[in-house]
C-alpha cells in the first residue's frame, strides 16, 4: 500500500495513474496533514513526498512520520533534489527521485523500495513502448490535438513513449468511439509537430485514456527519442 503526498493535484494524478496502471495500490493526498492518519487507516508500506509543500514541507512531515510510523518506508521528489539529498538520506529516505522524471524512473523506485521483483519489459500484458514511458514536466508540457469524425480536442499529455501516450481530458468524454483510430498532432517542447495515427484505449474513467500509436513515423521516433534525452532519460 503506497501513499502519494504532493500539494500539486496534476503531478499527484499523474504519479497516482502511472503506479495504478503497474498494478500497485495507492492512496493519495494533496494536504500533508492528513497523511499521518492515512497511513493509520491504511496500512501504509511507503509513502512517496514531494519536499517543496506549502501547507507543510516534505522534510517536517517526513520527521513525523519517522517518529509516529518507523517502519514506514520513504520516498522523496523534488525539483531540487541535489539540495535536500544530504538532510532526507539522514531521516533513512529510501530513495530520492529528481523532478522530472521517468514512469520508469518512479515504478523502478518504487519496486526497489518495496522489495519488489521487476517486471520484465512485456511483461503482465504491458502495452507496446510502456517500459519507456517519458512523463512530461509541468513547466514544458507536450501538446497533443486529437481529431477524430465529430470532435477535435486540446488534451493533456501524462506520458509519452514510441508506443503510444496517456492522454487526460478536462471535462467528460464519454461519447468517444474507441472502435476507430483517430488522428492525432504531437507537439513535443522545443521541436516541430508530428502527425500520427492512434487507437483510443479506455484508461481508469472518462477522462483518462490510452492513445496507442499506429505506424508511428521514424522521424517521429526520433523526436520522441530526442525527448527522452532532454528528461534525462
Amino acid at each position: 500500500m503506497i501513499l502519494i503526498v504532493d500539494d500539486d493535484p496534476e503531478i499527484l494524478d499523474i504519479m497516482t495513474m502511472n503506479l495504478e496502471d503497474s498494478g500497485l495500490e495507492v492512496h493519495a493526498t494533496t494536504h500533508p496533514k492528513q497523511a499521518t492518519g492515512l497511513i493509520e487507516k491504511h496500512d501504509i508500506k511507503l509513502c512517496i513526498l514531494d519536499i517543496g509543500m506549502k501547507e507543510m514541507s516534505g522534510y517536517d512531515l517526513m520527521k513525523v512520520i519517522k517518529d509516529q510510523f518507523p517502519d514506514v518506508k520513504l520516498m522523496c521528489v523534488s525539483g531540487y533534489a541535489d539540495l535536500f539529498e544530504e538532510k532526507v538520506r539522514a531521516l533513512g529516505v529510501n530513495h530520492l527521485l529528481s523532478k522530472p522524471f521517468s514512469q520508469e524512473d518512479l515504478l523502478s523506485a518504487v519496486q526497489d523500495s518495496l522489495n519488489i521483483r521487476k517486471r520484465r519489459k512485456g511483461a503482465g500484458g504491458s502495452s507496446k513502448g510502456a517500459s519507456n514511458k517519458i512523463i512530461p514536466s509541468k513547466n514544458n508540457p507536450i501538446r497533443m490535438d486529437i481529431i477524430g469524425d465529430n470532435f477535435v480536442e486540446i488534451v493533456q499529455v501524462t506520458d509519452i513513449s514510441e508506443g503510444g501516450a496517456g492522454i487526460y481530458v478536462p471535462h467528460s468524454f464519454s461519447g468517444i468511439d474507441i472502435s476507430k483510430q483517430i488522428n492525432a498532432i504531437v507537439t513535443l517542447p522545443g521541436q516541430s509537430s508530428f502527425k500520427t495515427k492512434g487507437s483510443i484505449k479506455e484508461g481508469r474513467d472518462n477522462r483518462h485514456f490510452n492513445l496507442e500509436f499506429v505506424n508511428l513515423s521514424s522521424q517521429a521516433k526520433r523526436q520522441i527519442g530526442q525527448y527522452a534525452k532532454t528528461m534525462g532519460k
